[in-house]
């Protein structure tokens, strides 16, 4: 015999009690003498009744009367409000077992889309068991609601949790994340394949242990392959990918690869609840909804900065924390990194081992320090390990799992692991340009490098320096003008015993170093994980061997065949011939640049459009620059040249130009106006 319960209004205290519904009691002959009409209809009870529909359910609902006693369950506390209805808290004062409640007045479902939707989610929800996914105990209806009666989650939300708190620590996040990466795993994978579709931080439920419960699946759908692509248009604002806003205008089109949307929809809310819980709000949030859609098709986001941190009280965000929120928010689904590679960004396994309970405390405050230090990584890879283990890893995960999505995205990933660790090669190798004074009008121009190295650069190109050793030890650098075979003969002398032809650069040096000083407390034109690198060795050589002054940025170019761009809004680009790539410092995201190979200008174009325009600059300044610095060699060849009687006027040359196999070419005229060839590399 089934016993069927609904709440009741509050009583004068406030607390709701239990009472026996007019539904369905006693047996199925029962039923028929006191239902409607249209409750007669149905066979048995795992038959859910919407409207005159009627939906066939596998599950019974299996609460036998035994089991429980209506006198029992006397409390009833009202939970949230979902999108279709209200979940109650049920307690029953016997054995003390509780249950959540989501109660749907029929009223509500009177369109056949939404009676559809109540149905996916029971068929979808009841298949589920995961650790990480709030079970679903069973479901029942009477004449005026449907029923699901669900695991009860104690501790709430994770949007409660941030609204007490107002900002969770990177430690806290890491914990949260892990769990709700295993539940999508789960879904994800064969043979659910599973798409949430409305992954937020109030759909996401703590229990008594401060476990993660992802539920309310509403708006789940099923795929029946992995590489399925979904077109209709649901979820949560601030949450939402870009492929599914842009799947509004695109849908017209009837091409499902521009309009459709798949996995990667759910990775991008991860990103989203991540950036969320470390930085108090979504990145994309606006007062107005269209807004908020403007600025998720662009990508449009930034980080708090370390100042305004300091300002509430919190530590700066990390460089891995952004990275990985970077990696993840990107526009182009096939760009974004699969789950199993979020789990094995350095995020996750660097600093700090993720603990398997937080206390209860932290609902309320973040966890002690005293707490977190019991979890420090002490085993954590050297530097040189993490630049080689990237595309190991993918191997063995493409080995392990060759799954559609994986091997679509497979060629973009190892192109981006190659990229990273060319990244983080050039960073290694470069030192930056800090700070610098332009008086090449007279002198030269003098220059910080980020070594605390004070140069300066001369007009005749040749550079003096001192490194903040040589300063401790009152020696110098000198670099002569550059010799034929390419080369600048850099040599150290001692101040005390400097030569007569140097002294008075000396003084300039000395006089560009105050000078340089007396800026330390501007804003800092380099990223500020970058500013300090004295302890770097094999840099020393490093120096600015030309410079180019334009309307929007300052080039340098550098002994070590890079280019440093620094543009008036603050934003840098480092060009490295050496190994084809450019880093993009854009001032919004300083701690996380954005790489790219220089010969694919039509990918920077559509990726990252702020930094294409710049690299335009760059190259037209290159060529701009290349040719001043022509000229000006040639005019001091010729200018030796008339002094050697060689010429008879400064004026009898032709052009000047560049030849990759000889280096700088020339045509001058001797004394006779015999034309000659000359060469200078």
């Amino acid at each position: 015999m089934l016993q069927l319960f609904k709440a009741s209004p509050k009583n004068e205290s406030g607390i709701r009690k239990v009472v026996q519904p007019s539904s369905p009691v006693a047996s199925d002959k029962q039923n028929d003498q006191k239902l409607s009409p249209r409750f007669k209809d149905r066979k048995n009870h795992n038959q859910l009744l919407l409207k005159d529909q009627i939906v066939t359910v596998v599950e019974r609902y299996l609460i036998q009367d035994e089991n429980i006693d209506p006198e029992n369950m006397t409390e009833v506390r009202i939970g949230q409000r979902g999108g279709f209805g209200r979940v109650y808290e049920f307690v029953n004062s016997e054995n003390k077992q509780m249950y959540a409640a989501k109660i749907i007045d029929k009223q509500t479902l009177q369109k056949l889309r939404k009676k559809q939707k109540i149905q996916s989610e029971i068929q979808l929800h009841k298949r589920l068991e995961h650790p990480n996914i709030v079970k679903f105990e069973h479901f029942f209806e009477d004449e005026e609601n449907v029923y699901m009666v669900l695991e009860l989650c104690q501790n709430q939300t994770l949007a409660d949790l941030l609204r007490r708190r107002q900002f969770l620590s990177e430690f806290e996040t890491r914990y949260y994340i892990k769990q709700i990466i295993s539940a999508l795993k789960y879904l994800h994978n064969a043979p659910l394949r599973i798409l949430h579709r409305d992954l937020k931080l109030g759909n996401i439920f703590l229990d008594s242990k401060m476990q993660v419960k992802l539920g309310d699946f509403g708006l789940a759908t099923q795929l029946i392959q992995d590489n399925d692509l979904k077109q209709s248009i649901c979820g949560t604002p601030n949450y939402m990918a870009p492929e599914l806003i842009m799947a509004i205008g695109d849908s017209q089109t009837n091409d499902l690869k521009l309009c459709g949307y798949s996995f990667a929809a759910d990775i991008w809310a991860v990103g989203v609840i991540m950036y969320s819980l470390v930085c108090g709000r979504p990145p994309f949030e606006t007062p107005v909804v269209e807004e908020t859609y403007k600025k998720i098709k662009k990508v449009n986001y930034i980080f708090p900065t370390e100042e305004q941190r300091k300002r509430m009280g919190l530590s700066p965000l990390s460089y891995e924390f952004m990275d990985l929120i970077t990696l993840i928010l990107q526009k182009d689904p096939r760009m974004r990194p699969s789950l199993d590679q979020i789990q094995s960004h350095s995020f996750f396994t660097s600093k700090y081992i993720i603990p398997a309970e937080l206390p209860q405390y932290t609902l309320t405050q973040a966890p002690s320090k005293e707490f977190i230090s019991h979890f420090k990584n002490d085993q954590l890879k050297k530097p040189d390990q993490i630049k080689k283990s990237p595309r190991n890893n993918l191997v063995i995960l493409a080995q392990q799992s060759k799954t559609p999505e994986l091997i679509f995205n497979l060629e973009f990933l190892e192109e981006n692991l190659e990229l990273k660790r060319l990244e983080l090669e050039l960073i290694d190798e470069s030192l930056l340009v800090q700070r610098w004074a332009d008086y090449t009008k007279k002198y030269g121009i003098g220059y910080k490098l980020t070594n605390n190295t004070y140069s300066v650069l001369f007009n005749d190109h040749t550079s003096i320096s001192q490194s903040i050793e040589q300063q401790s030890n009152q020696m110098f650098s000198y670099c002569s003008v550059q010799t034929k075979d390419k080369k600048q003969e850099i040599q150290e002398y001692s101040i005390q015993s400097c030569p007569k032809i140097l002294e008075k650069k000396m003084t300039l040096l000395r006089s560009f170093q105050k000078y340089l000083q007396q800026m330390e407390l501007q804003t800092m034109l380099v990223p500020s994980y970058l500013d300090i690198r004295e302890n770097v060795k094999n840099l020393k050589d490093i120096h600015v061997i030309q410079t180019f002054q334009g309307d929007k940025c300052m080039l340098f170019m550098m002994s070590n065949q890079q280019i440093q761009s620094h543009f008036n809004d603050n934003s840098m680009i480092i060009i490295d011939k050496k190994r084809k790539i450019g880093v993009f410092f854009s001032p919004k995201h300083p701690k996380v640049p954005y790489s790219f190979y220089i010969n694919n200008p039509e990918e920077i174009k559509k990726i990252k459009p702020s930094a294409y325009k710049r690299y335009q600059i760059i190259q037209e300044y290159e060529k701009s620059s290349f040719q001043q610095y022509n000229e000006a060699k040639l005019q001091q060849l010729i200018t030796a040249a008339i002094r050697q009687g060689e010429f008879y006027k400064r004026t009898q040359y032709t052009r000047v130009g560049w030849n990759q196999d000889n280096g700088y070419e020339y045509w001058i005229f001797n004394s006779k106006g015999n034309q000659q060839k000359r060469h200078y590399d």
